[in-house]
């Protein structure tokens, strides 16, 4: 076997064993990850449905818990409107919560003996056939002997989760469970109230890891392949030197003055071929010119090309825009269940006769960047700007389920924003919002200045309502209060005659009923950077369960020079500096904690020549947090609520930019 074979071969079984075990490790990886993520969404929502459990059925159904015949258990179970139907509609509703993770829920409460309690609910009974006989009927007693932790929560009334999957005899499946009790207090003997359990089977968790070993398996192949193709070319570039410069003195003596050999090593042949290159280095001058004036050409096409593909999208969304750039003609799709919004500023046309154009056009730019990042956050498309009328929809171009949730949410958030930057600026400003749910044509129109937008009933329907609508109010359709559910508590207006489609019946959009608090912005308080001649907003939100976040909108006295970003160092971003080269300022810790994204490297260079900017910049991305500087503006945003240790890091960047 030849030399460069042997080498090949050796590099590859190597490689190939690096990424096996890369592999393996990412499959290990994932499945811990899963488990815990699994195992913590089971215990929420175990908990919270045993929270937001209906007490007073519960109290009345159990008093009827006994050995009762098959008849009088039919009829608890179907009673129209029953306390059996009602708590089964609870447990239905805590599963779909999470339809993809959650298997079986149900209730059990304690008897005289604590090895036997019985089923209260299950929400299988009356969501499947109620005849059927392997289902855990009402009365009916279950064993618990094998199940410890169940007999645990029942006894000592504590919640409880399983750590592993436990096999259940009776009903013949392993499922992790979470245990919680109802609140309340004990009976008159000192037995827990009730549990309420959820449990996921482990078909569940095999299906996600397999997805997690598929994913492992094609990371390994690819790791392989490149281990092959990397492998050969060691083998090539290790054996062949003597060959490659023996080539370039033929080709050099053929008069061919541009050929080069690869210097791959000091010994000899390395030397020759580095004397050989010098030689030809002095004849070759006019061709390295035209080399180089070649290379920068193309780096400066590079540039601009990067530029245009910004541009694009901030013109169109980037499914349409990667569309566009294939040579796709003619861009048009049909949605048949989109949500659009319409919103108004009201009185703008007042405002605007009292109020100087520079104020006026920063008042709007304020707002549409705040309504933009909101909709960045709810996951919707904002179509364009008309004056001081704003207009977005969820379900395109990537079509989404709860679309019409997403809007809402989008809506209530709008109006609290309109609400935190009037206070903060002292102005008599509101807003009117009108939503309709249906479906749209979305296409691009026009060759030079084009524009992604839509067509149809539901838009001039969704416009109606916002132009018929009250200030500071969300005008909804019947279609969209179809489309929420019971998710969020909405107002009958009655019948409306809407211009164009005669009577409609409508309704205002008051709140969402499971949102612990408004995804909107709270009030904004004094920060240091303000110190410095910028104007500085800041607010925290806050979603449901999910932690707030905090918020600071920097308005520059004057531009600053640097347009640039600064986020958390990550996998992706590690391997995007290897391919593009990015920006490094010579401090390893600050280099290796923040990766950054910038469009003008010496500028950005020199705000970072500074250590306490260095820090300030680094503690911001350590908290999760992200900073974007873009001429007049830098945008700061962390995790929580914030503290006067973030306000002092924004201070210290908004000195550094203003000078």
């Amino acid at each position: 076997m030849r030399l460069r074979r042997k080498i090949t071969v050796a590099f590859f079984l190597v490689s190939a064993l690096v990424s096996l075990l890369l592999a393996l490790f990412l499959y290990r990886f994932v499945e811990r990850q899963l488990r815990s993520e699994l195992r913590n969404r089971l215990r929420n929502i175990a908990t919270l449905g045993a929270r937001t459990f209906d007490t007073a059925a519960y109290d009345r159904l159990r008093a009827q818990v006994g050995d009762l015949p098959p008849d009088a258990v039919a009829a608890i179970e179907r009673a129209p409107g029953g306390d059996y139907q009602r708590l089964s509609e609870q447990l239905n509703a805590i599963r779909a919560a999470e339809p993809d993770l959650i298997r079986y829920v149900y209730v059990l409460v304690p008897t005289d003996d604590p090895r036997e309690p019985r089923f209260l609910v299950d929400a299988d009974v009356l969501a499947g056939a109620p005849d059927d006989a392997s289902l855990s009927h009402f009365g009916q007693p279950y064993d618990v002997s094998d199940v410890p932790l169940l007999a645990k929560a029942l006894t000592e009334c504590s919640p409880q989760m399983e750590t592993s999957f436990v096999y259940d005899p009776e009903f013949k499946v392993h499922s992790v469970s979470a245990y919680v009790p109802l609140p309340g207090p004990r009976d008159a003997s000192g037995r827990c109230r009730g549990v309420l359990g959820v449990d996921i089977t482990d078909a569940d968790m095999r299906a996600a890891l397999g997805q997690a070993g598929s994913l492992a398996i094609k990371v390994s192949l690819a790791v392989i392949a490149l281990a092959l193709v990397v492998s050969i070319i060691m083998g090539t570039m290790l054996t062949r030197s003597v060959i490659a410069l023996s080539s370039a003195v033929k080709r050099f003596a053929d008069k061919d003055f541009a050929v080069r050999t690869q210097v791959a090593s000091k010994d000899e042949i390395g030397q020759l071929g580095a004397s050989f290159n010098a030689m030809a280095e002095t004849i070759q001058n006019h061709s390295d010119n035209l080399e180089l004036l070649v290379k920068n050409r193309t780096s400066e096409l590079e540039a601009e090309k990067q530029t245009s593909d910004r541009l694009l999208l901030n013109v169109l969304p980037a499914p349409i825009a990667t569309r566009l750039k294939q040579g796709e003609g003619v861009i048009v799709d049909r949605f048949d269940d989109v949500t659009v919004l319409f919103a108004d500023i009201v009185g703008f046309t007042a405002l605007s006769a009292r109020t100087s154009p520079e104020a006026l056009v920063a008042m709007l730019d304020e707002l549409f960047t705040r309504f933009d990042a909101l909709a960045d956050r709810h996951g919707l498309e904002k179509i364009k700007t008309i004056g001081d009328a704003y207009m977005v929809v969820a379900g395109v171009p990537e079509q989404t389920f709860d679309h019409a949730v997403r809007m809402a949410r989008m809506s209530l958030d709008m109006l609290a924003t309109l609400a935190d930057y009037a206070t903060t600026h002292a102005v008599e400003l509101t807003i009117r919002i009108g939503i309709h749910s249906g479906p749209v044509v979305a296409g691009v129109i026009g060759r030079n200045k084009f524009i992604y937008d839509l067509w149809g009933d539901t838009v001039n329907t969704a416009s109606r309502m916002e132009s018929h609508g009250l200030p500071s109010r969300v005008h909804v359709t019947e279609a969209t209060v179809a489309a929420l559910g019971d998710a969020f508590e909405c107002e009958s207006r009655g019948l409306v005659d809407v211009k164009g489609k005669g009577p409609m019946t409508t309704f205002f959009l008051v709140r969402e009923r499971d949102r612990d608090a408004m995804s909107a912005p709270m009030p904004t308080r004094a920060s240091p950077a303000a110190a410095f001649g910028a104007t500085v907003a800041r607010a925290t939100t806050a979603a449901g369960l999910a932690a707030p976040t905090t918020t600071w909108t920097v308005t520059l006295p004057r531009p600053s020079s640097v347009v640039a970003s600064f986020t958390r160092e990550g996998l992706g971003h590690k391997l995007k500096k290897i391919v593009m080269k990015e920006l490094q300022t010579g401090d390893k810790t600050f280099d290796d904690a923040v990766f950054i994204a910038t469009d003008t490297p010496v500028e950005t260079a020199a705000l970072l020549a500074t250590a306490e900017v260095r820090v300030a910049i680094a503690g911001i991305v350590s908290a999760g947090g992200v900073v974007a500087i873009d001429a007049r503006r830098m945008t700061i945003e962390v995790a929580g609520a914030g503290s006067d240790d973030d306000d002092a890091r924004v201070a210290v960047v908004t000195r550094a930019l203003i000078g």
